[in-house]
């Protein structure tokens, strides 16, 4: 069987490693073209030219909703034009941390983090990077926060990504943690679902 290929836009590595394992639900998809590490201003500033070649190549644009309100309101604002069928555009509630936070049982056996002090409700939290760095700091090894936690200007630890990719590819499973995090349901099923039409 012909795989369809699918390009890839999204914020940063994490978000890059996240979305693969989703779309790797998938086997009739391949990994195409990745854009990725310009931030979400590139994200906004660009959609609508995704948008518009979507109807070429199928793509999946995946943003945090960071400290919007509404994600259907932040796609409706960003695109101005109808979406094409060939457009998946994802939004994580509140942002991609959550979606990672939401396997509790995953998170907590990686992280060495007791299950029972991790929160189910992740998207209702303002900043889940920030709870997330709260919950390494009060609960990890010294080597895990150090990786982690983010110092003097920097916003995230010299091994962050390292750790996190880690835990993404080998721990981290979406099935579970859809069960806390409907913006993620809505995802997989969105990805389950695509049919796009290639000419």
């Amino acid at each position: 069987m012909e795989k369809i290929p699918i390009n890839i836009v999204c914020e940063d590595d994490c978000s890059e490693a996240t979305i693969k394992k989703i779309i790797a639900m998938r086997s009739d998809l391949e990994i195409g073209t990745i854009y990725k590490k310009r931030g979400r201003n590139y994200i906004q500033e660009n959609i609508n030219f995704f948008n518009e070649v979507a109807e070429v190549t199928p793509y999946i644009v995946f943003s945090d909703l960071d400290f919007d309100t509404c994600a259907p309101n932040l796609i409706r604002t960003w695109l101005r034009k109808e979406k094409h069928n060939n457009l998946l555009f994802r939004i994580a509630v509140p942002e991609v941390e959550a979606w990672l936070i939401a396997d509790t049982q995953n998170f907590s056996r990686y992280f060495e983090v007791p299950k029972q002090e991790i929160r189910q409700d992740v998207e209702l939290l303002y900043d889940a990077k920030k709870y997330l760095f709260h919950i390494i700091g009060k609960h990890c090894k010294k080597d895990i926060q150090t990786d982690i936690l983010p110092k003097g200007t920097s916003t995230v630890g010299k091994g962050y990504n390292k750790r996190m990719l880690i835990y993404i590819s080998r721990y981290w499973n979406p099935m579970k943690a859809k069960e806390n995090s409907d913006s993620l349901d809505r995802c997989i099923n969105r990805v389950l679902e695509f049919s796009p039409s290639i000419e």
